[in-house]
């Protein structure tokens, strides 16, 4: 036992080793540059001297000094002015390759008054008083521009949602006193009158009047808002129906002598039948082909077909599904469809062809369900078994909530999610089972450039025998999106002959924290841990990471090296790629 004990010890140590010794090294490799000065900025607020750092950019060791002190006394007055320190004084210096300024400690200034005044219909407006009641641009406040220039576009969003479209600012300044230390701050905004929805037509479509209705955010005589025509233009564009769309708003007074924004819709359909081709590589899928032909528009009503091939050493699946909304193409749909499928579990393998009905729904904001019904025809062979033949009915639900800040790089998210499905003797199955599968992912920022991603997976086949559920039911684990360190669902349970055969329950965890060393890069370091198996004395697979990050428009593509460290069988170090959301 302790020789045992020992050679863990050294697998541990050896794969932490290596992992941290990659992330350093490739931090370093990332940051040094030999002929840019590397920058220190001592100042008692961080927030100055990480303006002023980013100000300064790369600035280069050959640079003239007299061309370099201008340039460090722009971005000083630039960058400590925002947040309300004027006039300060500073020293720098280089010593070697490093430049460095030192700021001498003063007071900011202080907002001694401030005068907001919002003009015309919205003078009492909640939202408004909500806004200047929560700002931190207040009275008795460090001097901050930044905060002053969120206060007034705040204001002008929330007057245009509220539906005063012909908000203005009629009068911004703020005086500063330096020797005294103090600001005045004056701010009006003459809001006009509100608007509300008029008419509303389209043009250059064949779609029923009934379903383009269901697809705007508001009907007429509402208040109109910037916000729903933002919100109405996207729509238009993923119901996949169109392929242009033109808003022309024209003002006018209603019946009740309000005024009024009338809007017509001018849109361009798509053609009757889109195809596309794509390929790529992932350690998961390996070389993967992908075709989808889809017919938009079928008839008025909106529905559409749509069929797909994808292609990849451990997947085959080709599919054909029928879209009926119900009635919104977005939010409520039905859909038929007829799938075959091949795959490939490590040392087990399914055939299944499935015939379904589903229904998709939007449960309030960030919520989707989809409830459904597959017949399923499934050949199987779970590790040296023979080859098993079922033929069911299997029900099945789930839910999934998401909220994920927009952009390249977000900075906080949730997503939650649960799955259902079964199936019983007298539906065709050969024994009673129901899988249940839940997780949760959870994006976190300490600070910009840091953020921990930690993720949680559980899973149960509940059954009296869970040898005669179908494999497409059981549990495999491993690879880029669950432990990584080991091949694609390589991680179950193995028959007498060693060979992988499914798992009755399922646990994965992981941790990952992520430092932006350039703007659209990172790199991170992570730990994974997960099995799929039938008893609980079953080991539980570790690997320990390092990855490079980028964060690409299209989502962010990564390289990750992990090393499996609790695992005799093994020590091999894999190497993944991916590309998605970070949740």
């Amino acid at each position: 036992m302790p020789e045992k004990n020992g050679i863990f010890s050294k697998r541990v140590s050896g794969a932490l080793a290596c992992t941290l010794a990659l992330f350093f090294s490739v931090f370093f490799f990332i940051n040094c540059n030999a002929q840019n000065l590397d920058i220190k900025i001592d100042h008692k607020d961080s927030r100055v001297s990480e303006n002023i750092r980013l100000l300064l950019g790369d600035l280069d060791h050959s640079t003239n000094r007299a061309e370099l002190g201008e340039t460090i006394a722009d971005a000083i007055e630039k960058g400590a002015n925002v947040y309300g320190y004027y006039d300060p004084d500073y020293q720098w210096k280089i010593v070697k390759n490093e430049l460095r300024i030192l700021i001498k400690a003063s007071e900011p200034v202080s907002v001694t008054r401030l005068d907001i005044q919002v003009l015309g219909g919205a003078q009492s407006l909640p939202e408004v008083e909500n806004i200047i009641a929560k700002t931190a641009f207040k009275t008795g406040a460090a001097l901050n521009h930044k905060d002053w220039e969120n206060l007034k576009n705040d204001l002008l969003l929330a007057l245009f949602d509220a539906g005063y479209l012909e908000s203005h600012i009629v009068k911004s300044e703020i005086r500063v006193d330096v020797e005294n230390l103090s600001a005045e701050a004056t701010l009006s905004i003459d809001s006009n009158e509100q608007f509300y929805v008029g008419v509303i037509s389209y043009s250059g479509t064949t779609l029923d009047t009934t379903l383009l209705e269901k697809l705007l955010p508001e009907k007429s005589g509402s208040i109109a808002s910037r916000t729903h025509l933002m919100n109405l233009h996207k729509t238009l564009i993923d119901t996949q129906y169109f392929s242009g769309i033109e808003f022309q708003t024209q003002n006018s007074l209603d019946d009740k002598n309000r005024k009024v924004m009338n809007v017509q819709i001018m849109v361009k359909e798509q053609p009757s039948h889109l195809f596309e081709i794509g390929s790529g590589y992932g350690t998961d899928t390996g070389p993967r082909l992908r075709f989808n032909w889809l017919q938009p528009k079928t008839n008025n009503q909106g529905h559409s077909l749509e069929n797909s091939l994808f292609l990849s050493p451990e997947n085959i699946k080709l599919e054909t599904s029928y879209k009926i909304p119900t009635p919104h193409p977005l939010n409520n749909f039905v859909r038929l469809g007829v799938k075959y499928e091949n795959r490939q579990f490590d040392d087990s393998s399914s055939e299944k062809i499935t015939t379904s009905l589903s229904q998709y729904r939007t449960l309030g904001r960030n919520w989707q369900q989809n409830l459904k019904m597959d017949f399923e025809h499934e050949l199987y062979e779970a590790g040296n078994l023979a080859t098993e033949k079922v033929s069911h009915w299997v029900p099945g639900a789930s839910w999934q909530y998401r909220k994920l800040e927009k952009g390249r790089d977000p900075q906080s998210g949730l997503k939650l999610w649960f799955e259902t499905a079964g199936s019983t003797r007298w539906l065709g199955s050969e024994t009673d089972f129901m899988s249940l599968r839940s997780g949760v992912s959870w994006l976190y920022s300490f600070t910009p450039t840091q953020q921990l991603i930690s993720r949680f997976e559980l899973g149960a086949v509940i059954t009296p025998d869970i040898d005669k559920v179908p494999v497409s039911k059981r549990f495999f684990t491993g690879g880029d999106q669950s432990v990584r360190g080991y091949a694609y669902e390589s991680i179950s349970p193995v028959d007498n002959s060693q060979q992988s055969i499914g798992g009755k329950y399922l646990n994965i965890t992981s941790f990952e924290y992520s430092y932006r060393f350039k703007e659209n890069w990172r790199i991170s370091l992570f730990t994974d841990a997960g099995r799929a198996y039938n008893k609980q004395d079953e080991d539980i697979k570790h690997s320990i990471g390092t990855g490079l990050k980028w964060l690409s428009p299209v989502g962010h593509i990564k390289t990750d090296l992990a090393f499996p460290v609790n695992d005799a069988t093994t020590d091999r170090w894999r190497l993944h790629f991916s590309i998605g959301l970070p949740l």
